[in-house]
């Protein structure tokens, strides 16, 4: 009965431990699974599936930005996306580098458009989110 006690309480400690030890892990940034997340999100944009790419969108993480908002926002049509690179940077962020085609709508063209894009992600509440990049006029980039 005596050795029952003592595993039970022994099983208790290591319970409360390991219990412990898991409270304080965090999950890190890493190429591997901004790769996946990044892959999973140009999936999403190229079937036009508009509410998963918001899902993995900065903007909506950070509550800036509403599905509607979002839907009016997106302009280039993509045709091709074949990711190439990735790159860890500091403070969080990412960089994922992509061969791309696509369509500029208004812009009548019979073949797509090629180019190659540096698409910037963000590290955000243990996950990898896309930061949406939009032109202004004068050719300026704003995040």
């Amino acid at each position: 009965m005596l050795i029952m006690k003592f595993l039970h309480r022994l099983f208790l400690l290591l319970f409360v431990v390991l219990l412990a030890g898991c409270a304080h892990f965090s999950a890190t940034p890493d190429a591997g699974a901004l790769r996946e997340r990044a892959q999973a999100y140009w999936n999403a944009k190229l079937a036009g599936d508009l509410v998963t790419t918001w899902n993995f969108e900065e903007s909506r993480a950070r509550g800036q930005q509403t599905l509607a908002q979002y839907a009016k926002s997106s302009g280039m049509m993509f045709t091709k996306v074949v990711i190439t690179d990735v790159r860890m940077e500091s403070d969080g962020k990412g960089v994922v580098t992509m061969e791309t085609e696509y369509f500029v709508p208004g812009l009548k063209s019979r073949k797509p458009l090629q180019q190659t894009l540096v698409d910037p992600w963000k590290w955000i509440d243990n996950q990898w989110y896309h930061v949406q990049v939009r032109a202004i006029p004068g050719g300026e980039i704003t995040k």
